[in-house]
C-alpha cells in the first residue's frame, strides 16, 4: 500500500471522526455526570473504568471535554489496524476501501458518541480485529497473543466477541486461494478455541464483578419452550428495522447490491474450488458469507430482551467488507465493489457530519427553550428547585428535521430530553437546572398559570408545575 493510500485512509477517517468532536454529551454520560460516576465497572466493562482510574480522574468529578481525545486516540487506533491489514491483505480491493467500510459504518457513531465510554469501544473493535489477525499470524505464541488480545477487548465491550468472528471470516476469504485445506481447518479451529474460552472466562467474571440488574435483564436467554421461534422471529425484525433505520436509502442500495453480487460471486467461486476437487474450500466459499451476516443477528435475537441499538452492531462494517471483498475477486465486478464502497463511505461521512449539525442545533434550541421555561416560572416566583414535568415535545425545526428525515439514524441516536422521560432529569442537573423533574403526565388547562406561544404550565397536585409544549 503506498503512502497516497495512507493518506487516502487517513483523510477518510479524518472526515469521518472530525464532526464527531463538537457534539454534546451522549444520554448516558448525562447520568455519570450527575452521579459523578462512571459506572461501567458495574456491568463488567471495568477496563474501561481502570483507565480512568489510571488517569487519576475517578475520584474527581468528571472531565467535559476528554471526548475530543478519545475520538483522536480512535482514529490513531483505527490507523493502526491500517496498517496491519496492508501487510496481510495483499490482493483484491484495496485496504483503503477494506478498512472504510469497517471504521466509517454508520453502526459506529453511536459507540463514538458516549464521552466516557468511545475509548473503550474503540479499543473493543480494534483489539477484536488485531487478535483474529494475529492469530493468522506464523510467529510463536500466537494463539497465546491472539486469546489475550480477545479478552483484553472483551472487557472493553462485550460485543468485541462478534467482531472478532467476523474478523476470522475475512481473513478466511483473503487466504481461501493462498493457503491450503489444513492451514484453513488449523485457523478455523484454534479461532473457535479461542473464542469459546475467552467467553466461557469473560462470562464467569462478567457474573462476579457486574452487579447492574441492566445486564443480567439484557442477556437473559430465551426459554426453549413454545414462545421460543415467535421471540427469536420478533428480535429478527427488531434487528431489520433497526439496519434500516440506521442507513440512509442511498446505503440500504449500496447494501442490498453488495450482498446480492457477493452471494452470486461466492457461488461461483465454490463451483470453481469444487471442479478443482477442493471440497471443503468449496464449502468455506459458500458459507463464509452467510455466517458473517448471522454474526449481525446473534447473539442478540437469542435473549429475552435484548438491546437491540445501533452500538451493539460493531461487525456490521466488517460483514460489508467481506462483500466487497467476494465480489472483487471477479475480475469484471472489482470495479463495481470500489464504486459501491465508495458511495457507501462518502455517504457514511454526510450522516457523520449531518449527525453533528444535528445534535448541537437540537441541544442549543433545547437550552434556549428551558432558559425560557425558566424566565416564566421565576417571573411567577415559582421556585428555583420546584417539581416539574414535560407533557408533549417542543416543536424544534431547522437542520435537525431536514438531517433526521434524509439519516434516520439521527433521530434514534439523539435521545431527546423533552421525550425520554430517563435522559431529563439528569440532562436539567447537567446544564444546572435545580428544578426537580418528576414523571407526570397530568396537564389540566383550568390550572394554567403561564401561557406562552411556545407552551403552557400548569400547576398541579403535590405544587408541580406541568410545562406543555405547544
Amino acid at each position: 500500500m503506498s503512502a497516497k493510500n495512507y493518506s487516502v485512509a487517513a483523510l477518510i477517517f479524518l472526515f469521518f471522526l472530525f464532526p464527531l468532536l463538537s457534539i454534546p454529551p451522549y444520554f448516558d454520560d448525562y447520568a455519570r455526570y450527575s452521579f459523578q460516576k462512571i459506572g461501567l465497572l458495574d456491568q463488567g466493562r471495568f477496563l474501561t473504568e481502570f483507565i480512568y482510574m489510571a488517569l487519576g480522574i475517578t475520584n474527581n468529578p468528571l472531565p467535559v471535554d476528554n471526548h475530543a481525545t478519545w475520538i483522536f486516540v480512535s482514529g490513531l487506533l483505527f490507523f493502526g489496524v491500517v496498517l496491519l491489514v496492508t501487510k496481510y491483505v495483499k490482493q483484491s480491493v484495496s485496504t483503503t476501501i477494506l478498512c472504510s467500510l469497517i471504521f466509517t459504518s454508520p453502526m459506529l457513531l453511536e459507540n463514538l458518541s458516549y464521552t466516557i465510554d468511545t475509548i473503550g469501544m474503540a479499543l473493543s473493535i480494534t483489539l477484536s480485529i488485531v487478535s483474529a489477525f494475529m492469530l493468522r499470524s506464523d510467529k510463536q505464541h500466537s494463539l497465546v497473543l491472539s486469546f489475550f488480545l480477545l479478552m483484553t477487548g472483551s472487557f472493553f465491550y462485550q460485543a468485541s466477541f462478534y467482531v472478532y468472528a467476523s474478523s476470522v471470516i475475512l481473513i478466511t476469504l483473503v487466504d481461501i486461494n493462498r493457503r491450503d485445506t489444513k492451514d484453513h481447518v488449523s485457523f478455523i479451529f484454534k479461532s473457535f478455541i479461542s473464542l469459546l474460552l475467552t467467553a466461557i472466562i469473560v462470562m464467569k467474571i462478567t457474573d462476579i464483578v457486574a452487579t447492574d440488574a441492566y445486564v443480567a435483564q439484557h442477556s437473559a436467554f430465551i426459554k426453549i419452550d413454545n414462545d421460543y421461534l415467535p421471540s427469536i422471529t420478533n428480535n429478527i425484525r427488531q434487528v431489520n428495522f433497526i439496519i434500516k433505520e440506521s442507513l440512509s436509502s442511498l446505503q440500504l442500495a449500496c447494501v442490498y447490491l453488495l450482498a446480492f453480487l457477493s452471494f452470486f460471486t461466492s457461488l461461483f467461486n465454490s463451483h470453481k474450488l469444487l471442479k478443482k476437487k477442493k471440497y471443503f474450500l468449496s464449502v468455506l466459499a459458500i458459507a463464509s458469507l452467510p455466517v458473517s451476516i448471522m454474526l449481525v443477528y446473534l447473539p442478540h435475537v437469542l435473549f429475552k430482551t435484548p438491546v437491540i441499538e445501533p452500538r451493539v452492531f460493531m461487525s456490521f462494517g466488517i460483514t460489508l467488507a467481506s462483500m466487497a471483498l467476494i465480489i472483487s475477486t471477479a475480475k469484471f465486478l472489482k470495479k463495481i465493489a470500489v464504486i459501491v464502497s465508495v458511495i457507501f463511505i462518502l455517504s457514511s461521512i454526510s450522516i457523520s457530519s449531518a449527525y453533528s449539525s444535528s445534535a448541537n442545533y437540537y441541544t442549543m434550541r433545547s437550552v434556549s427553550l428551558m432558559n425560557l421555561v425558566q424566565s416564566e416560572l421565576a417571573h411567577s416566583n415559582v421556585a428555583y428547585d420546584a417539581k416539574i414535568a414535560f407533557v408533549g415535545y417542543p416543536n424544534i425545526q431547522g437542520p435537525y428535521r431536514s438531517n433526521s428525515s434524509t439519516y434516520p439514524l439521527i433521530s434514534r441516536l439523539m435521545k431527546d430530553p423533552f421525550r425520554n422521560k430517563w435522559v431529563a432529569r439528569h440532562w436539567l442537573n447537567y446544564y444546572g437546572y435545580d428544578y426537580r423533574f418528576i414523571m407526570n403526565n397530568e396537564f389540566n388547562e383550568e390550572n394554567v398559570i403561564i401561557k406562552n406561544p411556545k407552551f403552557l404550565i400548569s400547576k398541579e397536585k403535590n405544587e408541580t408545575y406541568v410545562i406543555k409544549f405547544r
